[in-house]
Order: C-alpha cells, then structure tokens, then sequence
C-alpha cells in the first residue's frame, strides 16, 4: 500500500492552482525530502524553470519563475489528517 503524505492547508490551497507537472514536482521533492527526514540529501530537482530551497526557518519553498507562482511547504506528515473536514493537498506516493 502506497504511503500517503499530507501537506499543510496553506500549501494545499495553493497548490491546488499549480499545474499538473508543476504539482508532480512539488510531490516528487517531497517524497525525496519525507525519505530523509534529517535532511541530509542535498539534491532537489531543479529545473530551468522551476527552483526549490529548503530553509529550515521556513520551510520548502517551491517557485516557478515563467508562471510567477510560487508555494511555500511548511509541513507535512506520512499519516492521516486528525480532522477529515481539514482541507488537505493529499499524495499518493508512488
């Protein structure tokens, strides 16, 4: 059974405005990121347009520099949300 991660409600809602390959980004350096939780992996897809920086006072931040869109990932977790009404970005990984 695949791990499910969910990202915090402000992340969710922005992401919710990304497209899908954009999105698929964001999940991919989150699972590479959720298998590492101490952080020790320094490689993040970057792409020409797209530039991820983890900042341990803020979180990962994930910007697309032609759309001008960016997300900030404040949190995640590998089990269910406590409150389903919670309005969560839910993986499925892979």
């Amino acid at each position: 059974m695949a791990n499910q991660l969910y990202v915090d409600k402000a992340a969710s809602d922005q992401l919710e405005s990304f497209s899908a390959p954009e999105q698929r980004a964001v999940v991919e350096t989150l699972e590479r990121l959720s298998s590492d939780p101490l952080g020790n992996s320094t490689e993040v897809p970057q792409t020409d347009d797209l530039r991820v920086a983890v900042a341990d006072n803020i979180g990962i931040v994930f910007s697309y520099q032609k759309a001008k869109r960016s997300v900030i990932v404040t949190g995640f977790e590998e089990l269910p949300p406590i409150s389903p009404q919670e309005k969560k970005f839910k993986i499925a990984a892979a």
